[in-house]
């Protein structure tokens, strides 16, 4: 899975769609900590979004790649705050 910045937080290409382990643990903790280019961040406000929501955050190549894998669901994710140490 790859994670972007957005605005105020995050956005996660879901491959294997909204129903995984994962992502039904998360969001029933309400919070997440996401590791992003070696930095670690709290997040919390887990929202399923659709291509046309998410499209900015990734390159054109990565929007084609992400189609041809059949990704239709993303999922963006608010920043609490960096988490150091980790």
């Amino acid at each position: 899975m790859t994670a972007r910045w957005s605005a105020d937080g995050f956005v996660i290409g879901l491959p294997y769609g909204p129903n995984t382990d994962w992502l039904k643990n998360v969001r029933a903790s309400g919070v997440a900590t996401l590791v992003h280019n070696g930095s670690s961040y709290q997040c919390d406000e887990f929202t399923s979004i659709p291509l046309r929501e998410a499209a900015g955050g990734f390159s054109a190549a990565e929007r084609r790649i992400l189609r041809l894998m059949g990704v239709d669901e993303y999922l963006r994710v608010h920043r609490v705050e960096s988490v150091q140490g980790v």
